[in-house]
């Protein structure tokens, strides 16, 4: 005979206490008081939330203030009334167990989506701690945990840790927003980055399904760049932004959308049976990592309308629309089973795109090609693979083009890996295992041959196949450093440099060749100038790769005092020629006797417009006509050979247009109808280069416009 403890049959006896007394109150008519939970509002006064007192019932905003923390214990089930919500400025621990989750949902029987207002970690809260290893170790965290009927979970430039989680039937699954948006902006060469990062929020094996939206990311983590000849060099580490990994994201109106902001990584998910796209890259993101994914049974797997995204070991099949909805071409796209798609597996709308390397469903060219709808440029599929591709070993590390024959001691080699991997060559680690995907070392060069043997290895040990490099350094022929002239203080944007150099040279500046190999001895550039000190180097370089020693200047560019400007030619424009003004409409002038002046001409009131690096932006607004994409097609850009919509590329003619579905972009319309898109990186090269060169007393001729 079994006994039972002491303590066990000291419990009972109270229960069946209990139970004696309620019975006996409804025998005697007295009202049974069963516990309706406990119910909280205001502020957090509890630390700690107990089974014992569940459920709670949270009316209003809930607020765990700076300072304090809240802690709610497995099984404990948190019901909100009506629009109510927790707002976390402090910390939140809410940790269930696989088997007796906390639950967060609606205090109404028949509850509906976006009933109560959420969970929301405010700018300023406990962020989660990770060792170098990742394992969690402190902070706000959510895990083991249900999640339904509300506006979802907020992460306002806060990091909480969100791991195992069931999140469905709320309007957004879960929102990663901040208040610096977009990605990083154009700072000046030697000027410290001002981006402040903000810790990498983890979301891990959470199974987010049947909401308006599963995930949005509105939020940066972007770095900061100095603008050169040779493209963007970006400022201090690139930090990623989110990290999705391992979740199921299923039967949502949209899976994942990276709206603004850069950097996320988005890997081994299951993105599935979503109404609309699996994931969603829109164009105000940048540099985001999308990997070892399921993207199938969607509307469309994956669009992309952002720049510089890595698409890596996906497979986007079985999709109602398309498999892959491409709107730019600057990105890499390797290794991704796209196929079974009902409507293409590929849509291209980006113009120029390299798509190589990916599996199509087929090992025939031909028939890989079927799957192809190319609206837009030249979409090249080739070489394509054959058969299909795993998506659980690691790829071989993709090598960036490299100078295969230099004379230099050190050779950069570059390119894209997968996330949560190092990078080896000869043997030794030269990036340690990171959520980045791009990288870059510095090869040390002996005289002759030089091979790198480059592949990646994960924290488990497991090495991806190898690529390998091939460099020869020669010796090195003595080649004259070129002579530089040019002026050293300056308010204009750009300045001619030029100088002599040796017969059979080009010129490269700050890395990029700028003046082509000839045989002249004199060179010229017109160089591009930031606001305050431009540090610029400048070197000559034979066919041979041999080249000179490097010569340093610096020129400073002053502020241009714009209204200065506006108010001085104020006062010299007396006499307004209609007709002068009306004939130049559209056009950007080029005021030659002041410094290259640019000017616009707006169409309406047939004013000038002064038009800087810093005003533009507010130029644009008040002067620009809201257009579609679908009719921005429709206007070519120049060298493409299209005809284009020739009534409507005649109608707006010398237009700003503002691209109202596309972030918000420029481009303008010049006077033989082509089409320039606009960023504040080409704005004025652009805007230079197609000014009409005009002089002082015909330009006194328009009358001034002013934005404000």
């Amino acid at each position: 005979m079994r006994h039972r403890p002491f303590s066990s049959y000291k419990n009972h006896m109270k229960k069946q206490l209990i139970i004696f007394l309620a019975l006996a109150m409804v025998f005697v008519g007295l009202p049974v008081n069963v516990r309706a939970g406990t119910a909280v509002s205001g502020t957090v006064t509890s630390p700690v939330w107990t089974l014992d007192f569940s459920p709670y019932i949270v009316s209003g905003t809930l607020e765990v203030s700076t300072g304090a923390k809240l802690t709610i214990e497995p099984g404990v089930a948190v019901r909100f009334q009506k629009d109510a919500k927790i707002l976390v400025k402090g910390e939140l621990q809410a940790v269930g167990e696989p088997d007796n989750k906390i639950t967060f949902t609606s205090d109404e029987s028949s509850p509906t989506r976006g009933y109560w207002g959420g969970i929301e970690f405010a700018s300023g809260s406990v962020d989660a701690n990770f060792s170098s290893s990742g394992n969690y170790l402190n902070g706000s965290i959510i895990k083991n945990a249900v999640i339904k009927y509300s506006q979802g979970i907020v992460a306002d430039d806060s990091s909480p840790y969100l791991a195992d989680n069931l999140i469905l039937n709320n309007n957004i699954g879960l929102e990663i927003k901040g208040e610096g948006a977009g990605a990083g902006q154009q700072i000046l060469l030697g000027q410290a980055s001002n981006k402040s990062e903000i810790a990498t929020i983890i979301v891990d094996n959470n199974e987010i399904t049947d909401n308006g939206l599963g995930v949005l990311i509105n939020r940066s983590n972007g770095n900061d760049y100095v603008l050169t000849p040779a493209g963007r060099v970006y400022q201090g580490s690139r930090q990623v932004t989110a990290k999705l990994i391992n979740n199921d994201i299923q039967s949502n109106g949209q899976g994942v959308v990276v709206s603004q902001g850069d950097n996320n990584v988005i890997s081994k998910n299951n993105i599935r049976h979503n109404l609309a796209e699996g994931v969603l890259l829109n164009a105000g993101s940048l540099n985001n990592a999308v990997e070892r994914n399921y993207l199938d049974n969607n509307e469309t797997g994956l669009k992309i309308s952002s720049s510089q995204a890595k698409i890596l070991q996906n497979e986007a099949a079985n999709n109602s629309k398309y498999g892959l909805y491409l709107d730019t071409g600057d990105n890499t796209i390797k290794n991704n089973n796209i196929y079974s798609n009902k409507e293409a597996n590929l849509y291209n709308n980006a113009g120029s795109a390299d798509l190589s390397d990916n599996y199509w469903g087929t090992a025939s060219v031909s028939q890989a090609q079927a799957g192809v709808v190319d609206k837009s440029g030249a979409a090249d599929i080739t070489p394509i693979t054959p058969s299909v591709i795993s998506l659980t070993e690691l790829l071989a590390p993709i090598i960036d083009d490299y100078i295969n024959s230099t004379t230099s001691s050190v050779q950069t080699v570059s390119g894209v890996k997968t996330t949560g991997t190092a990078v080896i060559i000869n043997g030794s680690q030269v990036i340690p295992v990171n959520d980045r995907v791009e990288w870059e070392h510095n090869l040390n060069l002996v005289i002759g041959d030089n091979q790198g043997t480059i592949y990646l290895q994960d924290n488990d040990g497991n090495n991806s196949p190898s690529v390998t490099v091939n460099i020869v350094r020669e010796e090195i022929v003595v080649i004259d450093e070129p002579t530089v002239d040019y002026q050293a203080n300056t308010s204009k944007g750009s300045q001619i440099i030029s100088g002599t150099k040796e017969a059979g040279t080009g010129i490269w500046v700050n890395n990029g060749q700028v003046v082509d190999i000839n045989q002249q001895t004199t060179w010229s550039y017109n160089m591009g100038l930031a606001k305050g000190e431009n540090k610029i180097s400048i070197f000559a370089q034979d066919s041979q790769g041999r080249r000179s020693q490097t010569v340093g200047i610096a020129i400073t560019r002053g502020e241009v005092d714009a209204q200065a400007v506006i108010d001085q030619e104020k006062s010299l424009t007396t006499t307004v020629d209609q007709k002068l003004s009306k004939r130049l409409a559209g056009r950007l002038l080029l005021q030659v006797e002041e410094a290259g002046q640019i000017w616009y001409v707006d169409t309406k009131e047939y004013k000038r417009y002064f038009v800087t690096f810093d005003g533009a932006l507010s130029l644009f607004r008040k002067l620009s006509l809201g257009i579609s994409e679908e009719n921005l097609t429709k206007i070519p850009t120049k060298g493409k050979g299209q005809a284009g919509d020739k009534a409507l590329r005649e109608r707006l003619k010398g237009k700003l247009l503002l691209r109202v579905e596309s972030a918000g972009q420029i481009s303008y319309v010049d006077l033989d109808g082509y089409r320039h898109d606009i960023s504040m990186s080409n704005l004025m090269d652009i805007f230079r280069s197609l000014s009409l060169g005009i002089s002082n007393n015909d330009i006194r001729k328009i009358a001034i416009g002013e934005t404000e």
